[in-house]
């Protein structure tokens, strides 16, 4: 689904540069998000602020979990 970013998998979640739902976009997510005054717009920037967390940690457990 992705194209080949030629980086490892844990880089690659904490700060992606072409990777929408990283760590670091995360961050800058869920500080707009609390800045916006804006409810359409805060509520906006929080779902996507989650759904980064939520990315970053699906790809951290599939990179603990040995291979069966």
């Amino acid at each position: 689904m992705y194209p080949n970013p030629h980086i490892d998998a844990i880089s690659w979640a904490m700060n992606g540069e072409d990777y929408k739902w990283s760590l670091n976009k995360g961050k800058l997510y869920l500080i707009s998000a609390l800045e916006e005054k804006e409810l359409s717009i805060k509520n906006d920037n929080l779902v996507k602020a989650f759904r980064s967390l939520g990315e970053v940690l699906h790809n951290t457990a599939d990179m603990g979990c040995p291979p069966m």
